[in-house]
């Protein structure tokens, strides 16, 4: 496939050519950037074993729980040691095939010191399509360097050639105890007592007592939409649809009460508990990360409810992804 055809691929605003990795904002890179900014890097245990690899190639997989900073970890590894590649980054929708993306990357190569197809946040669908013989066809001067959450990388739902692969290439990326995560700025120094109220508030967010079920099925709806990494972006409808449902879950309720409730909750984003972004050009409910970091807790952590995979697979054909195969269905 010729690069013409590839460029429309690109991320808007990197028309011309993309940006040098030691250009690149961290923000574009899927770093969080909260209410003080983006802070200084805090150095990590990691540190080495990423640059290393990163130097090595072709690919690298960061993964980590939530708040544990493996984007900035990554980013700052590239920064130091491929601070002039290229880096490429595609939207969500057209990251189904990695042999695409690298014939992307590569046009870069042979312009520039070399390229980085920059992925993050991976799901578990790209994942699964990497394996030793894909690796083998990445050309020199081409960078994988990939972002998982920790459960996507242990998941025996992938491949055992993907877990084999990938098992070569990971780094994990553990939360630094001395300087634990910043609730707004996940990867970021914060005062102890300051993180620990934070959670506390997300943790009681997530307790299912009847007074506030629409709160806690509309949250929940949201992080299990993000925890499951479904290749859709959760719109209000969709958020709507499937709050109630998780309402349902709960045991009965008066329906006025309950829709009522849960558009109400909608209008006010989860009590701000829940933003609006744009994902792949449609709007996208993205709950706090806290929210997901809490839903690992054990004490107020259940299991994702398949009612989210029913959601999915009623939207129209066009909208399902390779994931739907990773999911269970056919």
């Amino acid at each position: 496939m010729s690069s013409t055809s590839q460029r429309p691929l690109l991320r808007r605003g990197w028309r011309r050519r993309p940006p040098r990795v030691a250009e690149a904002a961290a923000v574009a890179l899927g770093v969080h950037e909260g209410d003080r900014g983006t802070p200084g890097y805090v150095p990590r245990a990691a540190d080495a074993d990423l640059a290393a690899r990163v130097d090595r190639g072709p690919l690298v997989v960061a993964h980590g729980p939530r708040l544990a900073g493996t984007s900035r970890a990554l980013v700052h590894a590239a920064r130091c040691r491929l601070p002039d590649h290229r880096v490429v980054r595609f939207p969500e929708a057209v990251r189904s095939d990695p042999r695409r993306l690298v014939d992307e990357a590569t046009t870069w190569v042979g312009h520039c010191d070399g390229a980085v197809l920059w992925l993050d946040d991976a799901h578990q669908a790209l994942l699964a399509r990497i394996d030793s013989d894909f690796l083998a066809t990445v050309p020199d001067g081409v960078r994988l360097l990939v972002t998982a959450r920790r459960a996507v990388v242990g998941s025996g739902a992938l491949p055992q050639p993907a877990r084999e692969a990938l098992a070569g290439h990971a780094v994990a990326i553990d939360p630094d105890p001395e300087n634990p995560a910043s609730p707004d700025t996940p990867d970021s120094p914060a005062p102890r007592d300051h993180l620990t109220l934070r959670m506390a508030r997300a943790r009681a967010q997530l307790l299912p007592e009847y007074w506030r079920v629409p709160t806690v099925a509309l949250l929940r709806a949201a992080i299990d939409w993000d925890r499951l990494q479904v290749p859709f972006p959760l719109g209000r409808d969709l958020l709507r649809r499937l709050a109630l449902l998780y309402c349902n879950d709960f045991g009965p309720m008066p329906l006025a009460e309950r829709d009522a409730a849960v558009d109400a909750l909608l209008e006010s984003l989860g009590r701000g508990w829940i933003t609006v972004s744009t994902r792949d050009g449609r709007p996208h409910h993205r709950p706090h990360p806290l929210l997901t970091a809490a839903a690992e807790d054990p004490d107020v952590g259940w299991s994702p409810s398949d009612d989210v995979w029913r959601v999915y697979a009623d939207l129209p054909p066009t909208a399902l992804g390779p994931v739907a195969l990773a999911a269970g269905r056919s």
